[in-house]
């Protein structure tokens, strides 16, 4: 690559990451979310639990008020009605999340199924997903994961 290559690929790259904060926030960026769960494994033990992200937050509120560290912390769309910033997020793009409740053999295998595939493999079952909670009266939870 020349220098002139390189200098184009640190932009598109600071632009993506810029954008992503804006849509997304703080917690949204790669790898955010996994650094500070290992944070919270360091800094917190047994029988005094730490998280790194609520301290995060925290700071952020202290310094620039609760609305402004909501903003900086989940992107640009907590001042609207409208929230992207779940579906929007990069944090799990490479270490994928595992859904709750899975154990053991389970669990190793619904993680390698989202590493090998990504977050597109989840689409298929979306919508029958959102189906079978609204009878429940899960109507703020039909559309999310």
């Amino acid at each position: 690559m020349s220098a002139a290559e390189r200098a184009e690929a640190r932009k598109t790259l600071a632009g993506l990451l810029a954008m992503h904060a804006a849509a997304a926030g703080a917690l949204g960026l790669p790898l955010v979310s996994t650094l500070l769960a290992a944070a919270s494994m360091i800094g917190g033990d047994d029988d005094d639990p730490w998280d790194a992200e609520a301290a995060m937050k925290n700071m952020l509120a202290d310094a620039f008020g609760a609305k402004a560290a909501e903003v900086m912390a989940h992107g640009l769309s907590r001042l609207t009605p409208w929230d992207i910033s779940g579906r929007v997020a990069l944090d799990r793009l490479i270490l994928p999340d595992v859904y709750e409740g899975l154990e053991g053999a389970r669990a190793a295998e619904s993680w390698m199924t989202a590493a090998r595939s990504g977050r597109w493999q989840a689409l298929p079952s979306a919508p029958p997903r959102a189906c079978s909670r609204l009878p429940r009266g899960a109507w703020p939870w039909a559309s999310r994961r």
